[in-house]
């Protein structure tokens, strides 16, 4: 698991509860990687 991912999750206000399935952490963890991608690609423009 990501650290960052982790982090961000806190500053949510976001805890992973136990009923969230791994495949789901996991979906949400590559969207959260899509995200900072096109967030960096942005901020390059």
């Amino acid at each position: 698991m990501n650290p960052e991912f982790h982090r961000c999750l806190k500053n949510q206000k976001i805890t992973p509860g136990k009923k969230l399935a791994m495949k789901e952490i996991k979906v949400a963890e590559s969207d959260f990687e899509q995200a900072k991608i096109s967030f960096r690609a942005s901020k390059n423009r």
